[in-house]
């Protein structure tokens, strides 16, 4: 029985979250499906794929075939469905409400239009497709979480050379016990993930033997221009902490390959995310891969798999108004998105100093809850297992459409 044939429509070449969130898509899925991925380039930033895999995608884009189904992985201003395939529109969201009007008139800009003229829909948690229903989404919706190469983020992975922090002014490793908590953050600067609580939190509440800074960010243009005035507005923010002992901190503002990101968590001890709201949140679950213990706001998708206490910890959050994404038209006063509790961050974060500084032992806690974020990531997050729930879901959606089909 031939495979089924299925069009991806997708940035795969941006450092954006999305573009990220495709190559996993694509490496989880291209064995289970006659895949064609179709180029859909939103950002003007392109990176540059592993040379091992670049004839792989190379290969997927150049295909000529028909296709039995066409999804949009995007957002849904974007979706056009096309006739005689099944369209399937894909989208991740991360507030209580997706977009409902005709924003300056185009009703492109409405979601709910948008995907209602789709066969269906899937996403990556249970909170956004509850979002896409309770805002008049009435297509059939599936989730499922995303994919992650738990191969390549890996505790076996090296590290990334860091001067100063994983590495001396002479290139020499520094011992991982020889420095304080490592705390990383991957987020775009932008206020829904909330860079400054994390920033603010961490510099005012917390001494430089322990714990040590580490946040990779960019923007909407990643080139030398904007990533100092990125320099700037950390260094904006960090001069309104007066703590004479504050912690190091190291800002990544440079583009790097996936692999480069997998060595730069392999330096994280920590993974800390204050968004205000994800549909999925890759950077979590490529720490939790990776080994490191998550410590994350539980509203949207990293509540659901973040079981606290046992592989990281869930921090409580209030829901407030989604307001301040001046240059977004998607976030508006009727949603609400949250602000994480700074204060449980803080005891949070001093409770895994002291489990780390604990004497080793078979059991200490913070081994096994190292591992318990390794394990779930290999349950929740391989290629295996959500190349099969995406198989799986688009079955659910054709067999919607088309009852009877098999597939």
């Amino acid at each position: 029985m031939s495979k089924l044939a299925v069009d991806l429509v997708c940035d795969i070449y941006s450092p954006s979250g999305y573009s990220n969130h495709a190559r996993e898509i694509i490496r989880a899925i291209h064995g289970l499906v006659d895949l064609r991925i179709v180029d859909h380039k939103h950002d003007r930033i392109s990176v540059q794929l592993d040379s091992m895999e670049a004839p792989l995608f190379r290969s997927l884009e150049e295909k000529t075939r028909k296709a039995d189904v066409r999804i949009q992985f995007e957002t849904p201003e974007f979706f056009q469905p096309v006739p005689d395939v099944v369209n399937i529109g894909f989208t991740e969201w991360e507030t209580t409400r997706i977009p409902d009007t005709d924003y300056k008139g185009s009703e492109r800009n409405n979601w709910v239009k948008q995907m209602n003229l789709m066969d269906g829909m899937l996403t990556s948690c249970a909170s956004a497709a509850k979002a896409f229903v309770d805002t008049g989404v009435k297509v059939p919706i599936c989730h499922f979480l995303g994919p992650v190469n738990t191969d390549m983020h890996s505790p076996a992975m090296p590290e990334l050379a860091i001067e100063g922090l994983t590495v001396d002014s002479g290139g020499v490793f520094i011992p991982r016990d020889k420095r304080p908590l490592v705390v990383g953050m991957v987020a775009q600067w932008t206020l829904r993930k909330n860079i400054e609580d994390f920033l603010i939190t961490l510099a005012s509440r917390f001494k430089r033997d322990e714990i040590w800074i580490l946040l990779k960010t960019y923007g909407s243009v990643m080139d030398q221009a904007h990533s100092k005035v990125i320099e700037k507005q950390a260094s904006d923010i960090l001069s309104w902490v007066k703590n004479p002992d504050a912690p190091q901190v190291t800002l990544v503002t440079e583009k790097l390959s996936d692999a480069e990101m997998a060595q730069l968590y392999s330096v994280m001890d920590v993974y800390v995310s204050t968004s205000r709201g994800e549909g999925f949140c890759l950077p979590v679950a490529q720490a939790m891969s990776t080994g490191v213990i998550p410590v994350v706001c539980g509203f949207f998708a990293p509540g659901e798999y973040v079981d606290h206490g046992i592989n990281g910890y869930v921090l409580p959050y209030q829901l407030r108004p989604a307001v301040g994404m001046v240059h977004n038209p998607w976030y508006r006063a009727d949603q609400s998105w949250a602000d994480v509790d700074c204060m449980t961050l803080e005891q949070t974060l001093k409770k895994l100093i002291k489990l780390r500084n604990e004497p080793p032992a078979i059991d200490r806690a913070w081994d096994v809850m190292k591992a318990a974020a390794r394990a779930a990531a290999q349950n929740k997050f391989s290629y295996d297992v959500t190349g099969q729930r995406m198989m799986m879901a688009i079955k659910e959606i054709m067999q919607c459409v088309r009852p009877g089909i098999t597939v």
